[in-house]
């Protein structure tokens, strides 16, 4: 889908979450200035696409920030279920010879596979952090922007390929989440 049919038609809901409780921020019409123009987007999977916005390009040492966006590519709404961390994203760093960047200790602990099927408790269900999309609508996760130097030892100055996979989970019933990965996403970082 071209940038520019987004930027004219599409509604931007940034959210964030509180408890079970979701705030949407100043929801307004998309426009150019709304929408960042470099969004890298991953394939489509479970009608709903993840993609990476690298503000600008390039980074000053020590923050390397990178946002995270949705889009929702059906006619109607969904909603999605943001599992907790370790199973939140999977993020992975390259230097410029192809060589994996070590992790931090925060780092060590993302990356864990999402279950297909997890029952949750009654007491559980509340609790959970729901992000509804209505039809063809851009999301962006606050909880998404992720600083690489907190994952990542990242001790010198150069070009890093970043290779990130949200995972998110649909209610199936009332207590039943069905867990899925979106398909990767790659961008490429200078880091100065």
């Amino acid at each position: 889908m071209p940038i520019n049919f987004l930027r004219r038609s599409l509604k931007i809901k940034c959210v964030i979450f509180l408890g079970t409780l979701i705030l949407p921020l100043v929801p307004c019409w998309a426009h150019g200035a709304a929408i960042p123009q470099d969004i890298i987007w991953g394939a489509q999977t479970n009608g709903v696409s993840a993609g990476l916005f690298n503000d600008g390009g390039q980074f000053a040492s020590k923050q390397a920030t990178i946002e995270v966006w949705l889009t929702n590519h059906t006619a109607g709404g969904l909603v999605f279920i943001v599992p907790a961390i370790p199973l939140t994203f999977n993020v992975a760093v390259f230097d410029q010879e192809g060589k994996p960047v070590g992790r931090t200790s925060r780092g060590l602990d993302t990356g864990q596979r999402v279950s297909k099927m997890t029952q949750i408790s009654e007491k559980e269900y509340p609790k959970l952090k729901r992000i509804l999309q209505g039809s063809h609508e851009l999301t962006l996760l606050r909880e998404g922007k992720l600083n690489l130097f907190d994952y990542f030892a990242i001790d010198k100055a150069g070009k890093y390929r970043v290779e990130y996979e949200q995972r998110l989970q649909i209610p199936t019933s009332r207590y039943t989440l069905s867990g899925f990965a979106c398909p990767l996403v790659v961008t490429n970082v200078e880091i100065k």
